[in-house]
Parts: structure tokens; C-alpha cells; sequence
């Protein structure tokens, strides 16, 4: 094989990893922004009608960002 080759199969790999661990690292540290901030999305619970809100708890609303 030549080096090509090998850094052609390789790569995909290492890129996976690499946005792996930044997400695995950046999440906490955003859910923990969202919080002190009060960026959260609050459940819908005195609705009397059916809401597309499912969560019982206030739910970070930055969770793209990560």
C-alpha cells in the first residue's frame, strides 16, 4: 500500500474521533452555559390541549451549538 492509500482510510477515521471527543467535551460545558444564562426551554405543563413539548423539566436550548 502506498502512503495515499493508507491516509485515505485512515483519515475518516481520525476525523470521526476528533469531532467525537469535541463534542463529548464541548456538551457539558454548553448545557452548564444554558443554565446559568436561563436558555431553557420550559415544558408546557398547564397546557390543557396536546403539545408537541414532551420534556418535564426545563431543557437546555443550546444543544446545537455543541
Amino acid at each position: 500500500m502506498e502512503t495515499g492509500e493508507i491516509l485515505s482510510i485512515i483519515l475518516p477515521f481520525l476525523q470521526f474521533a476528533v469531532a467525537f471527543i469535541m463534542t463529548a467535551l464541548t456538551t457539558p460545558a454548553i448545557i452548564s452555559l444554558a443554565r446559568r444564562y436561563k436558555l431553557l426551554d420550559q415544558p408546557d405543563l398547564h397546557k390543557e390541549d396536546i403539545s408537541r413539548k414532551i420534556h418535564k423539566n426545563p431543557t437546555p436550548r443550546l444543544g446545537g451549538v455543541a
